[in-house]
């Protein structure tokens, strides 16, 4: 199976796959609408987190052990989260992936913002509406195979990518992030 996959990602690599939206070309809105933000803060970057702190709305997750891979624990404690808030949109980065993997298979409805998130595949198999922001230099999940996978999943799944970034999205302000929630909330 571990094969297979590695395999599938090989050839998804090689095949042309349509280029996701610049985030160059995201439209500017500087007003969060009334909606409720949950942010799982690992992963996403020390200066993503400070920005978000400043947007109104945006509630942060608590008891998330920093390395949670497997860890039930921080995955109840999301669950638990998003039960109390009942957040329009989760944010995750990198490591949170795994947790949103694990969300998929128990709320449908949830919508997500991935930020340089890793092993995709896993999140490809709800039905949530994600986007996906991803560096074109991104080394762990290279841009062609977030792009393949996005256009096998283009009815709930949309790509924003960030030219000559890499695995680190940080962005240099807070009005990139709002636009990115603006984005994904009029999925």
């Amino acid at each position: 199976m571990f094969i297979n996959q590695i395999l599938k990602k090989k050839l998804m690599a090689q095949q042309q796959y349509p280029n996701g939206i610049s985030i160059n070309d995201i439209p500017s809105n500087q007003c969060i609408p009334d909606h409720k933000i949950l942010v799982i803060p690992h992963g996403i970057g020390s200066s993503n987190v400070n920005h978000l702190k400043h947007i109104p709305n945006i509630n942060f997750a608590n008891n998330i052990d920093p390395i949670y891979t497997s860890n039930d624990q921080s995955f109840e404690s999301v669950v638990k989260t998003i039960v109390e808030l009942r957040p329009s949109l989760v944010i995750a980065g990198s490591r949170g992936t795994e947790l949103v993997s694990r969300l998929i298979t128990v709320n449908s409805e949830q919508r997500f913002m991935l930020l340089g998130g890793v092993h995709l595949d896993g999140v490809m198999n709800g039905e949530n509406k994600i986007l996906l922001v991803h560096g074109t230099e991104d080394p762990n999940e290279k841009i062609e195979i977030v792009r393949g996978l996005t256009f096998n999943n283009k009815s709930r799944v949309k790509l924003v990518e960030v030219p000559s970034k890499s695995h680190d999205l940080s962005f240099d302000n807070k009005e990139t992030i709002m636009d990115l929630i603006n984005y994904s909330l009029s999925m």
